[in-house]
């Protein structure tokens, strides 16, 4: 039987190699047929159904590997990656528990890298601790190490650790990315030159240098070198949206599906729940629009614990479904029609239990859940939304000015940009109608110009008191993973002139389309 096994084996690796997940599929179904409980023949499994669509089959195989297993290194990293995939947050810890001492350098940061995507920032501290131990020539540990100071508000550290990379590897770009965002910049103290360099020896079309472009557009912004910054800016957005992947029209078409889907008559005919208990707040709105300043706003009110942008109902929806899609598509609308909504709000409460603490909120506040928010009241008939809505022209700015992962593809377009937010616009405006007394907007220009009132008003609509420690945001204490970790940790700044008012010459674009009826 070794030898049958062996054989197998190597069939089924050669497979995946090629790209021939079928057949691969067969090898390693035939291997845990003969040898139930091998744990390559399972993650290997796993990865061959998901490359074929099979979500649940895949994430099946994935947590059917015990935790304690003994695996090589490369292995178990390959399987936390899967965990990771499947948005399974408990699963990835447990994983990843423990092993720090057996991974190299790098792998302590792949470990970190991993953690701090799910918001376990104490957990991803470790790991890039240990990989600046374990190697204090390589120039990754150090900026690991950065990110996970910057999400604990520990900038100055942060700084220090982004330029101890730099002067390691010179051009690598994410370092100096981040770093531009903490940087206090002056006539007498900046890196414009440095920058101008690195991006001069970049290669064309690259990311690094996209990234490289947006840290000189932020500096150079910061000098009031605007014509200057704008250059760098449109720089790093030609290449950004040359490597991602956007279809504007396919877009409308699923926010169109979304809106004919999800009446007020779908949403009303919920799952049965219980009410009591600590129940999921959804922030949602656009990005860049404040929701991040709102929930730990929120998070100092002792009745409110900040969930931070979880995955976990997408992933929820993924495993209901039988189909992982990184944004919404007609496809998904389609099958989400005929959904089993009693286990989407099952699987949801099992991956957001770590959240449920004794408090009567939780914070979900990953801006594009805007996108779900008829199937979550379907799911969920006890939750409540609060929609952040800033002045158009602030958001879209930011937006553009923001390097944002490839999920976000509307971004770098003025065009693609507007079209995107009148399509959240008109979503969110059919959301107030089918969902009037669960669902809140507040302006965040009444939120910094008058955070008491406002807060009050919140608070209200939570069925909660208010207390004066939601307004002392700069409290720190929480991990914030979001573009604006470092501005939030400023407390509540009031109105002020908005950043695009030196580039309205070059806006006019972006502008017109987002007035366009």
């Amino acid at each position: 039987m070794t030898t049958r096994v062996e054989a197998l084996r190597r069939q089924g690796l050669a497979c995946a190699a090629a790209g021939q997940w079928l057949p691969a599929v067969d090898r390693w179904e035939a291997l845990l047929a003969l040898l139930p409980g091998d744990v390559q023949g399972s993650i290997e499994l796993s990865k061959a159904f998901s490359r074929l669509g099979r979500y649940r089959a895949a994430r099946e195989q994935a947590l059917s590997v015990p935790y304690d297993a003994p695996m090589r290194t490369e292995l178990r990293l390959e399987w936390a990656l899967g965990l990771r995939y499947f948005g399974d947050v408990d699963a990835l810890l447990q994983a990843l528990s423990g092993v720090q001492g057996d991974l190299s350098a790098e792998q302590c940061v792949q470990a970190a890298d991993m953690l701090a995507s799910v918001d376990a920032h104490a957990q991803a501290h470790r790991f890039a601790e240990a990989a600046v131990a374990k190697d204090p020539s390589f120039a990754p540990a150090f900026y690991m190490r950065g990110r996970v100071h910057v999400f604990h508000g520990r900038m100055k550290e942060a700084a220090e650790d982004f330029e101890t990379c730099i002067g390691l590897a010179p051009d690598a770009a994410p370092a100096h990315w981040s770093l531009s965002g903490l940087a206090k910049v002056s006539d007498a103290h900046h890196h414009v030159e440095r920058l101008s360099a690195a991006v001069a020896r970049a290669q064309p079309g690259s990311e690094n240098e996209a990234q490289l472009a947006y840290a000189l557009h932020s500096e150079l912004h910061e000098l009031g070198r605007h014509d200057q910054a704008w250059d760098a800016l449109q720089r790093g957005c030609r290449v950004m949206r040359s490597r991602v992947r956007f279809d504007a029209p396919a877009t409308a078409r699923t926010f169109a599906a979304i809106h004919a889907l999800c009446t007020k008559e779908f949403i009303d005919d919920a799952v049965s729940a219980p009410a009591g208990g600590p129940e999921p707040l959804f922030i949602v709105g656009l990005f860049r629009s404040g929701t991040t300043l709102l929930e730990q706003i929120l998070a100092g009110h002792s009745q409110v614990t900040a969930g931070g942008e979880s995955q976990d109902f997408a992933s929820s929806l993924n495993w209901t479904l039988d189909r992982r899609t990184i944004v919404p598509d007609e496809e998904q609308v389609h099958r989400a029609a005929t959904a089993d909504f009693g286990a989407l709000a099952t699987e949801y409460r099992r991956l957001s239990r770590r959240h449920a603490r004794t408090t009567s909120w939780w914070t979900e506040k990953l801006p594009s859940n805007f996108l779900y928010l008829g199937y979550i009241a379907k799911a969920l008939p006890h939750t409540r939304f609060i929609n952040l809505v800033r002045d158009p022209r602030d958001t879209a700015f930011s937006n553009l000015r923001t390097l944002f992962s490839h999920v976000v593809g509307y971004a770098y377009d003025q065009a693609e940009l507007a079209a995107y937010m009148r399509g959240y616009e008109e979503l969110m405006a059919h959301w107030r109608r089918v969902l009037p007394d669960r669902l809140l907007n507040v302006r965040y220009a009444d939120l910094v110009r008058d955070p008491e009132t406002e807060v009050r008003r919140i608070a209200q609509f939570l069925g909660l008191e208010f207390e004066p420690s939601m307004l002392k945001i700069e409290r720190g204490g929480g991990a914030v993973n979001t573009a604006s970790s470092v501005k939030v940790r400023q407390g509540i700044l009031g109105p002020r002139a908005p950043d695009w008012l030196p580039y309205e010459q070059y806006l006019q674009l972006l502008f017109e389309a987002l007035e366009a009826p």
